[in-house]
C-alpha cells in the first residue's frame, strides 16, 4: 500500500476568516418535515440530499429526500420500495453517485438469526434498482461510491454469532465490487489495532513565537500523536463522513479533534492523508464536503459553556492540504450546506420555513 502524506510546515499565522455573504434566499416548496438530520450530501449539480425527521423518532428510517437548488422537492428514496425489509428496518447511511443514484446502507436479521450487511440501490428518479448484501457485516458505519462503481464502506467491526454482537474495538474500512465482495480491507494507518491515533498541532521551533498557532491542514509527522480515549474513538468514527470526489477518490474523515481524511482510490490504496485543523478547541467537524479542487469540513463551533456559536467551514486545497480559508456563517444561525465553486448554499430554517440561501463565490 503506498501512502503520500503532504506534510506541512506550521506557520505562526491562522488561516484568513471570512463571513458568509447571502446574495439570494429561495424557500424550498414541497414536502418536507419538521427537521432534518446531519449529513446532508450534494451531488455535482448542487441537488441536496436530506433525510427529515419524524415526529415519532424514527429518524432512521426516514426516506432521503432530494431537493433542486431551486428548492423543488423533487424525489424520495425510501426504505419500503425495497422488497423483504421488516417494518422497523432502519438504515445507517446513504451514498449519491455522479448519476444522481442512491444507495442505502442498512442491515437485516436472517432466519439463521445472523446479520447481514446490505446495500439497497435506487435509480435517480427514486425507483428502487437491486440489492446488495457485503461479504462482511459490521456496526453503523459511512457509505461511499467510486465513480467506477465501486463501493467504499466503514464502520466498526463485531463479532457475531446466535444473533449477539460484540464490539471488537477496531475499525474496518473495505472496498466491495458491484456484487457486494470484498476486493480488499483497507488497514488506515490510525485505525490499526482500534487505536486511532489524534493529530497534535507541531511545537513552534526555538526561534518562533512560542503561542502555539492554529496549525493548517497538514499530515502529522511520526511521533507527534497521542492515542484517543475510547469515547473520543467512538465519537470520531460515528460522526465521521464518506463522500466520493470526481477525481475519481473517496475521501474519508475521522472526526478526531483536528479531523483526519484520507484520499483513497478504487483500487483500495491510500493515496493521501490531511490533518485539518479545527478553528478552535471548541469546535467539532460534522461533514466532509469535496468539490471543485476544494476540500471543506464544516465545524460546529459552541461557548465552552456547551452553547451554539456558529458553523466554520475550512476550506483547503485538494491537492495539497493547504488551508485557503475558514469561512463563518451568523452567530447564532445554524446551516449546513454544499460547497460548489460558484460559493455555498446552505439549507436551514427562516422565520419557520425551510429555505436555501446562496452566497456569493468565493
Amino acid at each position: 500500500m503506498t501512502l503520500l502524506c503532504a506534510v506541512l510546515a506550521a506557520t505562526a499565522q491562522q488561516p484568513p476568516e471570512f463571513p458568509l455573504r447571502v446574495r439570494e434566499t429561495v424557500p424550498v416548496t414541497g414536502d418536507t418535515g419538521p427537521g432534518f438530520i446531519h449529513p446532508i450530501k450534494c451531488d455535482t449539480k448542487g441537488n441536496f440530499y436530506v433525510r427529515f425527521g419524524d415526529p415519532l423518532g424514527r429518524h432512521m428510517s426516514t426516506p432521503v429526500t432530494k431537493i433542486s437548488q431551486e428548492g423543488r422537492v423533487e424525489t424520495a428514496f425510501r426504505l419500503e420500495a425495497a422488497p423483504g425489509l421488516d417494518a422497523d428496518t432502519t438504515f445507517d447511511d446513504f451514498a449519491v453517485d455522479a448519476r444522481g443514484r442512491v444507495y442505502l446502507l442498512t442491515e437485516r436479521f436472517t432466519k439463521e438469526k445472523e446479520f447481514e450487511k446490505l446495500i439497497l440501490a435506487y435509480d435517480s428518479e427514486g425507483k428502487f434498482s437491486t440489492s446488495i448484501l457485503l461479504e462482511t457485516f459490521f456496526a453503523v458505519g459511512q457509505l461511499a461510491v467510486f465513480s467506477t462503481g465501486e463501493l467504499l464502506a466503514t464502520g466498526e467491526k463485531l463479532e457475531c454469532k446466535g444473533g449477539e454482537c460484540e464490539s471488537t474495538g477496531r475499525v474496518f474500512t473495505g472496498v466491495f465490487d458491484r456484487q457486494g465482495r470484498l476486493v480488499q480491507e483497507i488497514q488506515l494507518p490510525d485505525d490499526i489495532g482500534g487505536n486511532q491515533e489524534e493529530a497534535k498541532p507541531s511545537p513552534p521551533k526555538e526561534d518562533e513565537d512560542q503561542t502555539p498557532p492554529t496549525p493548517e491542514a497538514r499530515s502529522e509527522p511520526a511521533g507527534g500523536t497521542s492515542k484517543l480515549s475510547s469515547e473520543a474513538f467512538s465519537r470520531a468514527l460515528d460522526l465521521g463522513n464518506a463522500v466520493a470526489a470526481d477525481d475519481g477518490n473517496v475521501y474519508v474523515m475521522r472526526a478526531t479533534a483536528n479531523p483526519l481524511i484520507y484520499a483513497i482510490a478504487p483500487n483500495a490504496s491510500v493515496v493521501r492523508r490531511w490533518v485539518i485543523a479545527a478553528p478552535s478547541e471548541h469546535a467539532g467537524a460534522s461533514t466532509l464536503q469535496v468539490a471543485g479542487g476544494r476540500l471543506v469540513v464544516m465545524f460546529i463551533e459552541r461557548y465552552p459553556t456547551g452553547k451554539f456559536k456558529r458553523d466554520v467551514f475550512v476550506v483547503a486545497n485538494l491537492e495539497t492540504g493547504d488551508t485557503i480559508a475558514n469561512y463563518v456563517g451568523t452567530p447564532g444561525s445554524s446551516a449546513t450546506g454544499c460547497y460548489t465553486p460558484d460559493g455555498f448554499l446552505l439549507f436551514g430554517w427562516e422565520k419557520d420555513r425551510l429555505v436555501i440561501r446562496r452566497t456569493y463565490p468565493y
